[in-house]
C-alpha cells in the first residue's frame, strides 16, 4: 500500500449537490468508491475557503498506476474542478530512500 493525499475543488454541480444531500452523502461516496478499488481512508476533510474544498488521506494499493486511476476516475466523473494527489512519505521511508541517492555531476564539469 501507498499513502497518497487528495486535494479537490468541486464543480459548481457538486457544490450544490452537498448542499442539497448533506456533507455525510458526499463523505459514504468517496469512502465507497475508495474502499471498492482496494484503498483504506484515514482522513476524509471538507476545507474552509481557499484553493481546495476537500483533503482525503488514504493507503491505497502500491500497483502501477493506481494513482493515475484514481485521478482520471475523478476527473472523468466530472465531480471535482480541480484534484491534486500526492504520494506521502513517512520518515523512516525517506531514510530508507536516502541511501539509494546518487552524486551526479553535470556534464563537462
Amino acid at each position: 500500500m501507498a499513502r497518497f493525499m487528495a486535494l479537490a475543488k468541486y464543480s459548481p454541480e457538486a457544490a450544490k449537490g452537498i448542499v442539497e444531500t448533506g456533507p455525510a452523502a458526499r463523505e459514504e461516496y468517496v469512502r465507497n468508491a475508495l474502499t471498492e478499488s482496494g484503498a483504506t481512508v484515514e482522513a476524509f476533510y471538507f476545507i474552509e475557503g481557499g484553493e481546495w474544498d476537500l483533503v482525503v488521506i488514504a493507503d491505497i494499493p502500491d500497483v502501477p498506476g493506481s494513482s493515475v486511476a484514481t485521478y482520471l476516475s475523478n476527473q472523468g466523473a466530472g465531480i471535482y474542478a480541480n484534484w491534486r494527489g500526492y504520494r506521502l512519505f513517512s520518515g523512516d521511508e525517506v531514510q530508507a530512500a536516502i541511501g539509494q541517492v546518487v552524486t551526479l555531476t553535470r556534464p563537462g564539469s
